[in-house]
């Protein structure tokens, strides 16, 4: 017996609002999904009633304990709402994978500043010290418990928060490109984009950025706080777009070697968890390199002589 398309959808949502709560980039996903299965009003609506009951809820709980967590919640749930749904829309125009995501990415990115920006005036000038012990809260005695040698401060963190949300939102779109077709099985239609992922390459511009950031971040003789900030948020950013180019790389080798997709999905789960500047330098070399001819034209010459 077959669900009801709205029931379907509800369960995308909730099962999205669930995986934001995991694992934050993970959400968008189902989000994918319920936009692809659902059509463009039930996936805006269902998005944002789901984010106002969050965000209600929150209120509600007050001062007890969890009102912070809902209230943030809410918050990162709403922007992959908006990051998803207009990508989706910009698939929908017929942009390339790139393009749609710099455009999804460069909108939310505004939207999420005006918002922080509306959010301190309104705090005032103590937006900073609550700021701040948010994320002492939240991020750094969770981190304390797991391992008490860390040695991260949360002003560290207020430092390089832009370009961490900033990769979130890179990861997550990637992954909603990637999965998006595993979530619903076969009756949830697969992104038109995701042949793309294989070929993604980075335009000299970023190579550029990379070189700058690298130098402001280290070899810089300016001693100044400003230019250091910028610079160490431009270098994470930048590594995180040639880790995605390493890993077409990567997926491009396990198809010319004709490795099997379960084996595939364990070596890829490794590399992704434990070699990520590995993956980075690897996608920076292709740039110049090219692995990914050389191995077709590898395949096409092993294919002749057999």
């Amino acid at each position: 017996m077959k669900s009801s398309p709205w029931a379907r959808n509800i369960f995308l949502s909730v099962w999205a609002v669930l995986m934001t709560a995991l694992t934050v980039v993970l959400g968008a996903v189902s989000l994918k999904a319920l936009r692809s299965h659902g059509g463009r009003w039930p996936y805006w609506g269902l998005s944002f009633a789901t984010v106002l009951g969050l965000g209600i809820g929150g209120v509600a709980l007050g001062a007890h304990t969890g009102a912070l967590q809902m209230l943030l919640l809410s918050v990162i749930f709403l922007s992959l709402v908006l990051l998803v749904g207009l990508f989706s829309e910009f698939e929908e125009m017929g942009m390339t994978l790139q393009v749609a995501a710099f455009f999804a990415l460069a909108i939310t990115v505004l939207a999420a500043s005006g918002g922080f920006a509306l959010w301190a005036s309104v705090l005032g000038p103590g937006w900073t010290k609550i700021f701040v012990g948010g994320i002492d809260s939240v991020v750094i005695k969770p981190l304390l418990t797991l391992n008490s040698e860390v040695k991260v401060t949360a002003q560290d963190i207020a430092g390089q928060l832009p370009s961490i949300v900033i990769m979130a939102w890179l990861g997550a779109l990637y992954l909603a490109v990637a999965l998006e077709s595993r979530v619903w099985g076969r009756g949830t239609p697969s992104s038109k984009l995701r042949t793309q992922l294989f070929e993604i390459k980075m335009p000299d511009a970023v190579v550029w950025v990379f070189i700058l950031a690298l130098l402001g971040s280290f070899f810089t003789g300016v001693n100044n706080k400003w230019v250091e900030v910028i610079s160490i948020n431009a270098l994470n950013l930048t590594m995180m777009l040639f880790f995605f180019q390493g890993i077409a790389v990567i997926s491009k080798f396990f198809t010319t070697v004709c490795m099997s997709g379960f084996w595939q999905m364990i070596f890829m789960v490794f590399i992704v968890v434990n070699l990520f500047i590995f993956v980075s330098l690897l996608g920076l070399v292709d740039h110049w390199i090219d692995f990914r001819s050389r191995m077709a034209k590898r395949a096409q010459q092993f294919n002749k002589e057999a």
